[in-house]
């Protein structure tokens, strides 16, 4: 098979050729529903994180960078469940309304009980697998100091996922979130090997100024209200919708932070 058509070829049938002449793509080079996960994503320069810190640093400051300050984000792993499990638990009170959830919990709850940490990461996993998001652990200088996710992608002439975090209320407000918002963004929208989305959103509840401020200081765009729009903290809510477009940046080439 003439491997230049059969890497344009749609997935389906790419699959299909797959399994019939045992051709496989090329590993650095997911077909157009799915992505691959390095072991860290780190600060790029280029993209997002660049126009970020243009943004917060307009005299340069950030022209003398300093990698031990650097953000990082970790695809959740097990291994992560004790530092997981202190900072989550010790700020309960910090996020519990901010916490989405499903209405039909209380419901599926009879016969569903609650996940463990290792089958929350299983679920991770498989929508990794599928292409549909994951969620990754913020560190900074070796620490865990937060959580962000990716998730509710939609691919074909959509191309859109949202993203939703939290950090630790002692780290809040040193610009911890914005910076691995960015790094994420980046990722998704830029890396050959991400899912290469042209839509983001961030979507918070109107009096969660925090993250309001999270999203006006990375450029997101302010599209307004949708009534109702998600199940949080026992009710549904209103939420405030913030978007940013892939082609907001021209010919965008990341390259690391030196």
């Amino acid at each position: 098979m003439n491997r230049e058509y059969y890497t344009y070829m749609p997935s389906f049938f790419r699959e299909l050729f797959s399994a019939d002449h045992h051709v496989r793509p090329d590993p650095r080079h997911p077909d157009e529903t799915h992505f691959y996960l390095p072991e860290q994503i780190g600060e790029m320069q280029g993209g997002v994180l660049s126009r970020y810190y243009k943004m917060a640093y307009p005299e340069g400051i950030r022209n003398d960078y300093d990698p031990s300050d650097a953000i990082s984000l970790r695809p959740m792993q097990s291994s992560f469940e004790d530092q997981w499990n202190a900072v989550r638990w010790r700020n309960t009170g910090w996020l519990d309304p901010w916490e989405s959830g499903n209405p039909l919990a209380a419901a599926e709850g009879r016969d569903h009980p609650g996940l463990t940490f290792s089958s929350w990461v299983l679920g991770i996993r498989r929508s990794e697998k599928q292409g549909r998001g994951s969620t990754f652990a913020v560190f900074h200088r070796g620490s865990l100091i937060g959580q962000i996710s990716l998730g509710a992608v939609t691919y074909g002439a959509i191309r859109s996922g949202i993203i939703g975090y939290w950090i630790d209320q002692a780290q809040a407000g040193h610009g911890y979130i914005p910076r691995a918002a960015a790094v994420l963004s980046d990722w998704a929208f830029f890396d050959p090997a991400g899912p290469r989305l042209h839509r983001l959103e961030i979507d918070m509840i109107p009096e969660n100024t925090r993250s309001v401020r999270v999203a006006q200081k990375l450029g997101f765009t302010d599209e307004g209200v949708r009534k109702r729009y998600m199940y949080v903290n026992g009710r549904w809510q209103d939420h405030r919708i913030f978007s940013l477009l892939s082609d907001e940046f021209s010919r965008v080439s990341l390259k690391p932070y030196k």
